[in-house]
C-alpha cells in the first residue's frame, strides 16, 4: 500500500493492528510518496538508512530534503551509492554539501550505469580534494594545522577538511 500510494489502505491496516516496520517507509520513499511517508512517521513507523537510499536511487529529492529536515533518518555511503547508481547528480551534490559520507563506490556505480555526468563531476571533486589535501599538508608542515589532521580530515565527506581548506584558500 505504501509503494502504491494508498493512504486509506494504510490507515485501515493500522487501525486493524497490522504490524509495520521500516519497510513501509522504504517503499513510500522508493515510490516518492512523501505524504504517505509523513503519515507513517507521524504514526511512529520506524525508518532506516534504506529510506534515504531508496529516495536517492529513485531521484525523489523532496523526500530526501524532508527526511533530512526530520533529523533522525540515518544515511551513509549506501545513500550516495544509490544516488550515483540512479544517475542523480543534483542529489549527489546536495548530499555532499550536507555532509553525507561517501566512498569509491560512487564512481563504480555511476560508471556501471553509464552516468557520465556523475563521473565527470566525481573526477572534478577528486581533483579538488587532492589539491586541498596538498594545501593542508603544506599548512601542517608550517605548524598551522594539528598533526594527523590531514589523514583524518581527508576522508570522503569529512567536514573539517573542507572547512579548513576553505579558510586556507
Amino acid at each position: 500500500a505504501a509503494e502504491g500510494g494508498h493512504l486509506e489502505v494504510l490507515q485501515w491496516a493500522s487501525a486493524q493492528g497490522c504490524p509495520w516496520n521500516e519497510y513501509t517507509c522504504w517503499q513510500a520513499a522508493k515510490a516518492g510518496h512523501l505524504e504517505i511517508l509523513k503519515w507513517a512517521r507521524a504514526q511512529g513507523c520506524a525508518w532506516s538508512q534504506m529510506t534515504f537510499s531508496a529516495a536517492a536511487q529513485a531521484g525523489h529529492f523532496e523526500v530526501l530534503k524532508w527526511a533530512k529536515e526530520e533529523g533522525d533518518c540515518p544515511w551513509g555511503t549506501e545513500t550516495t551509492r544509490a544516488a550515483a547508481e540512479g544517475g542523480h547528480l543534483q542529489i549527489l551534490q546536495w548530499l555532499k554539501a550536507k555532509g553525507c559520507p561517501w566512498d569509491e563506490n560512487v564512481r563504480y556505480w555511476a560508471d556501471s550505469k553509464g552516468h557520465t555526468d556523475v563521473l565527470q563531476w566525481w573526477a572534478k571533486e577528486e581533483e579538488k580534494q587532492q589539491q586541498q589535501q596538498q594545501l593542508l599538508e603544506v599548512e601542517q608542515e608550517a605548524n598551522r594545522v594539528a598533526p594527523g589532521a590531514v589523514s583524518i580530515s581527508s576522508q570522503p565527506g569529512h567536514r573539517f577538511f573542507h572547512l579548513q581548506c576553505s579558510r586556507l584558500a
